[in-house]
C-alpha cells in the first residue's frame, strides 16, 4: 500500500497537534513562568518528536534522447530505504502509467526504442524498511525522447583560439567589469581547455561574458527543424569569490539567449549537461538583441529558423555596498547535440 495516505493523515494530524500546543501551550506558559508543561496535555507527541519521514526516490538521469533503435538506461536512488524492492513504470505521451514487467531492479534499459516510445516518462517505486517500519516511494518521472535522425553535433575540447570569439555586456562602460578569455594547455579534464577570468568593481556593475563556437553553427532551413537541443560541458571555478555559473549559449537572427541553469561551478571539474525540450521545458531566455515580434518564435527551431550558433555565457552582477571582486571558470569537453525528427 502506497505510504502517501500515510504522509496525509501524519500531516493532518501533526496540524491539529501544533494547533493544541498554540492553545494550551500559551495557559501552561502564563501559569508556570514560561515553561512547556502543556505540551503532555496535547494529544499526540510534542513539537520535536515528530517521526522522520523517508526521502522520496530519484531517478537518472531526469532526461535522456536516443535515436529509434537505441537504448536508454534509468537508475533509482533509494538511500532511505532498506532492503529495498523495484517496480518501474512508463507512462507514453497521452497513456497512463503501466508497470513494466519484469522491470524490478535498480535500474532499467529500454532497449530498441521507437517513435512510439518518444514522449514517454519512466518512474520507480520502492518498498523497503524505514525506521524498522515497511514504506512505498515513487520518484518523480524521468522524460524521454526518441528521434528518427542522428543529432548533428558540435563540440570542442582543445579551444583554440581561433575557433572562439569571445564577446561581453559591459556596465559600466568606463571602470567597469574586465573578462578575459585564453586557451590554457594543460589542467584541463584533461588537457587544454578555455580560461575565462572575470574582475567586478566596487558598487553597481553588470558583467555578461560569453564565448561563441566558430567552427560550426546548424541552420534549420537546410539541415531540418530542431527537435531537442542536448548540452553537456566540464566546468571549474577559479581562485576568487565570485560565482560562477556558465550556461549555454544560443545565437540567432541578432540575439542572444541563455539556456539551462547549472548552478555554481565548484573548485574540481563537474560535468553539467542540460536538454531542452517540448517535453521538459528549460529556462531559457533572451538577454540580448532587439526584442522579439509579436508572434514570432524566439529562438526559431522551425524549418523558417534562420542559422544558430552555439557557446556558452555567464552573468555576474554587482550592486549597491558591493565591494568588488575577481574570480573566473573554466570550460573543458564542451558538446552540443541539435536532434532532429
Amino acid at each position: 500500500m502506497r505510504n502517501d495516505h500515510r504522509l496525509q493523515r501524519f500531516g493532518r494530524w501533526r496540524a491539529l497537534a501544533l494547533a493544541g500546543v498554540v492553545v494550551l501551550g500559551l495557559g501552561s506558559i502564563v501559569g508556570s513562568g514560561g515553561g512547556v508543561e502543556g505540551c503532555a496535555l496535547v494529544p499526540g507527541p510534542c513539537p520535536g518528536s515528530f517521526p522522520d519521514e523517508p526521502a522520496e526516490p530519484t531517478v537518472s538521469p531526469p532526461d535522456a534522447v536516443i535515436q529509434v533503435g537505441g537504448s536508454a538506461t534509468f537508475a533509482a536512488d533509494a538511500p532511505s530505504f532498506a532492503n529495498p524492492s523495484y517496480q518501474w513504470f512508463q507512462t507514453r505521451k497521452g497513456g497512463k502509467g503501466m508497470a513494466i514487467v519484469g522491470a524490478t531492479g535498480a535500474t532499467y534499459t529500454l532497449a530498441g526504442a521507437q517513435l512510439i516510445d518518444d514522449g514517454s516518462t519512466f518512474s520507480v517505486e520502492v518498498v523497503g524498511t524505514f525506521e524498522r517500519k515497511l514504506v512505498t516511494g515513487r520518484s518523480a518521472p524521468a522524460a524521454l525522447a526518441v528521434s528518427s535522425m542522428p543529432p548533428v553535433v558540435l563540440q570542442d575540447s582543445e579551444f583554440a583560439p581561433a575557433d572562439w570569439l569571445a564577446g561581453a555586456i559591459v556596465q559600466p562602460l568606463v571602470g567597469g567589469p574586465t573578462h578575459d578569455e585564453q586557451q590554457v594547455d594543460a589542467g584541463g579534464n584533461p588537457g587544454a581547455y578555455r580560461r575565462v577570468a572575470l574582475s567586478m568593481p566596487g558598487g553597481n556593475s553588470l558583467l555578461t561574458a560569453f564565448s561563441t563556437y566558430q567552427r560550426g553553427a546548424y541552420d534549420p532551413a537546410s539541415q531540418g527543424p530542431i527537435y531537442l537541443i542536448e548540452f553537456a560541458q566540464d566546468c571549474i571555478a577559479l581562485p576568487g569569490v565570485l560565482g560562477v555559473g556558465p550556461r549555454l549559449l544560443m545565437e540567432q537572427d541578432g540575439r542572444r539567449y541563455a539556456a539551462g541553469a547549472f548552478g555554481f561551478c565548484d573548485a574540481t571539474w563537474r560535468r553539467q549537461a542540460f536538454l531542452h525540450s517540448a517535453f521538459a521545458p528549460a529556462d531559457v531566455f533572451q538577454f540580448d538583441g532587439p526584442a522579439c515580434a509579436a508572434g514570432s518564435a524566439c529562438p526559431d527551431f522551425s524549418a523558417n529558423g534562420k542559422p544558430m550558433t552555439f557557446g556558452f555565457v555567464n552573468f555576474n552582477q554587482g550592486s549597491t555596498g558591493f565591494v568588488g571582486s575577481s574570480g573566473g571558470f573554466g570550460v573543458d569537453n564542451w558538446i552540443v547535440r541539435v536532434w532532429r525528427r
